[in-house]
């Protein structure tokens, strides 16, 4: 059965375990998700690996963040392509310059 959540022009189909995680990775507290303009997705997560990047379609493509964030917060991808990303247990915001460029 599929699920679809939202209405009017913004309606989404839930497709579970979408994401295709390496082996012994979690998703921990997810505290921002945002999309580029190449349609990669970032999950900014507290588990060991705070940044995860993956295709539209769920592969995983790569992580960073790892010793950098205390606690993820937030995350944001501004009209220029910067990614700013919140972290509440360093009281910081980090900038990542052109997010769709790496």
């Amino acid at each position: 059965m599929s699920v679809v959540l939202g209405e009017g022009d913004f309606k989404y189909r839930v497709i579970e375990d979408w994401a295709k995680l390496p082996d012994g990775w979690e998703f921990r507290d997810v505290g921002g998700i945002a999309t580029d303009s190449k349609d990669q997705v970032y999950v900014f997560n507290r588990s060991d690996h705070p940044m995860m990047v993956f295709d539209r379609d769920g592969n995983f493509l790569r992580s960073w963040g790892e010793d950098l964030f205390e606690r993820a917060h937030g995350l944001h991808i501004g009209p220029d392509g910067m990614l700013y990303c919140t972290d509440d247990g360093n009281h910081s915001v980090r900038l990542k310059v052109r997010c769709f460029l790496s």
